[in-house]
């Protein structure tokens, strides 16, 4: 008899156990979606910030072309790379 009474305790239980499951099921899947999330949301910082050094580097070559060039034009004198790159890294800094 007290098995029976048992089962049937059991079975009574049964839909009450259920949302609590639900609930930890639903915490868990939470869990795992931000740890996605935030590995994602990493790797998209991670792209920007090399997109960014990118633009800075290709605009820097640009400066650096276009004051050899300015320079030549202006005063009739070819500076080499590394001098026009100093100037505009020179430039550069005095803007921050």
């Amino acid at each position: 008899m007290k098995r029976r009474w048992f089962r049937l305790a059991n079975r009574r239980a049964a839909p009450f156990k259920t949302p609590r499951a639900a609930d930890d099921e639903a915490s868990r899947r939470q869990e795992e979606l931000g740890r996605e999330i935030a590995e994602q949301v990493k790797e998209a910082e991670e792209n920007i910030t090399a997109a960014k050094q990118d633009a800075v580097s290709g605009i820097r070559e640009a400066a650096v072309v276009a004051t050899v060039g300015a320079t030549e034009r202006l005063i009739g004198v070819t500076p080499s790379d590394a001098a026009a790159g100093a100037a505009v890294d020179k430039a550069l800094e005095a803007r921050k």
